[in-house]
C-alpha cells in the first residue's frame, strides 16, 4: 500500500481487512471500501477519486526514496512546492522530497491547516510567521524555517482575516 501512496495515482483500497482501514486513511489514501462490497459503493469511491473529494485524514505523506517508500508526517511539512508534474515537500528542516503526485492530488488528502496560497505552493498554517507586502504591493508568506514562498491575490483570500 505505502509503494501505491508514493506514485502519482490517487488510491482507493478494497480490502476485507477492515482493521487496516485506518491506517489506510492516514497513509493518505482517498477511500476504503470493505468486502464484500456494492457496486453502488465501488461506484461512491470512484466518484471521490474523480470530484477530488477531501479527507483530511492523511497523517503521513508517502515518497519513494531510492526505490524505498518512505513516511514523512504531515505535522512536518511546512510547505508543498508545484515542480512540473510533481510535487516537492519542504520539511521544517528545509530538506525537500520529491512527490509524484501533483498539488491537486495532494490537496484532496491534506488536513484543513494547509491552504494552497498560490497555483504552485500550499503552505502549513501552523508554521506561517507572517504575511510580507513587498513593494510593488506582492506578497509573501514567510515560514517558521525561513522560507518565503510567494502568495497570489486568490491565495490572499484563502488566508484568515487574524493573519493578515
Amino acid at each position: 500500500m505505502r509503494n501505491a501512496l508514493a506514485e502519482p495515482f490517487q488510491t482507493v483500497v478494497v480490502s476485507a481487512n477492515t482493521d487496516r482501514a485506518i491506517e489506510a486513511y492516514e497513509l493518505g489514501v482517498i477511500d476504503f471500501v470493505a468486502k464484500p462490497f456494492s457496486s453502488e459503493r465501488l461506484k461512491m469511491a470512484i466518484e471521490r477519486v474523480r470530484n477530488g473529494v477531501r479527507h483530511e485524514h492523511a497523517r503521513y505523506l508517502t515518497v519513494s526514496v531510492a526505490g524505498k517508500a518512505t513516511l514523512i508526517p504531515v505535522a512536518t511539512v511546512v510547505a508543498i512546492h508545484g515542480d512540473d508534474d510533481y510535487s516537492s515537500i519542504e520539511g521544517l528542516d528545509g530538506r525537500r522530497h520529491l512527490h509524484k503526485k501533483t498539488l491537486a492530488a495532494l490537496e484532496c488528502v491534506l488536513p484543513t491547516d494547509f491552504r494552497r496560497v498560490h497555483r504552485s505552493h500550499i503552505v502549513n498554517l501552523q508554521y506561517v510567521v507572517r504575511l510580507l507586502t513587498l513593494d510593488g504591493g506582492a506578497r509573501e508568506v514567510l515560514l517558521a524555517n525561513g522560507t518565503r514562498v510567494p502568495m497570489s491575490r486568490s491565495g490572499l483570500k484563502t488566508m484568515s482575516k487574524d493573519m493578515l
